[in-house]
């Protein structure tokens, strides 16, 4: 079932648990935290999960040391675990101790609707998708386009998660016409999303923190430009096919926007 709150959440899993509970045994694949009340005792369970961000600054919890002991834990109780990255299967071994021939990598991929690379006048220079929380860095990438010293044209695609208010206060505060310019887009349709790639000339991404990058390869597919963070997963991902910056560098954000849309 659908949630929106802890409490949906919560709901949920009971809900899921008792289904699972009462099914015959058989294999089960999996993405939903908690993992299933049971559930490794019922079935062969395959969790999926794509990141251990909860381990660090960046955890969404609220619970600090108690979010990690939980979550090894039910990665431990699971017959097999899947993962999107090798970073990410790395990072599930060496901290939750699991066995590296119990953990799979499966890579995300795109359909066929993204491999279409379209000509003509481009909508936007930079597009950033993400949603507005700290590890997603809006704010670095921000001050990055204050310094460009020609007009751009930029669009940013996410919900907030808690920093989207910073984030307006500081284009208030701005003189930077290219902060004034900036379209926020909240929630988008797919086939509208396809349209904004293969009409932007750049996709970038100053995250601190993923298990993957789907945004990359999506953007990548349309045809357009990647300029990235030079994070481990992203070089997994991108290799040679990204302009790549340190993401607490403004400087060095900036040269490499600048060399993703000029070059």
């Amino acid at each position: 079932k659908a949630y929106k709150s802890k409490i949906q959440r919560l709901l949920s899993w009971l809900h899921l648990s008792w289904t699972l509970l009462r099914l015959p045994k058989g294999i089960l694949y999996s993405d939903f935290q908690p993992i299933p009340l049971l559930c490794g005792l019922r079935h062969f369970h395959y969790q999926l999960i794509h990141d251990l961000r909860n381990w660090g600054e960046f955890a969404r919890g609220g619970l600090g040391g108690l979010s990690s002991f939980f979550q090894r834990w039910q990665l431990r109780s699971a017959f097999k675990v899947v993962t999107v990255s090798y970073f990410s299967k790395d990072d599930i071994v060496n901290k939750c101790g699991l066995d590296a021939e119990d953990v799979f990598v499966s890579y995300n991929g795109i359909t066929d609707d993204y491999i279409n690379v379209v000509e003509g006048e481009s909508l936007y220079d930079f597009v950033y998708i993400a949603t507005y929380e700290e590890r997603k860095n809006h704010i670095n990438l921000i001050k990055a386009i204050e310094k460009i010293q020609f007009d751009v044209k930029v669009c940013f695609i996410g919900r907030d998660l808690g920093t989207y208010p910073i984030i307006l206060q500081y284009i208030a505060a701005s003189a930077s016409p290219n902060l004034k310019n900036i379209k926020f887009i909240e929630s988008i349709e797919e086939a509208e999303l396809i349209k904004i790639y293969q009409k932007a000339e750049v996709f970038v991404s100053p995250s601190y923190y993923e298990g993957f990058g789907m945004p990359l390869i999506e953007s990548a597919a349309c045809g357009t430009r990647v300029c990235c963070s030079d994070i481990e997963v992203f070089r997994e991902i991108m290799g040679n096919d990204a302009y790549y910056f340190d993401p607490k560098a403004i400087d060095g954000i900036r040269e490499s926007l600048e060399s993703a849309l000029l070059n």
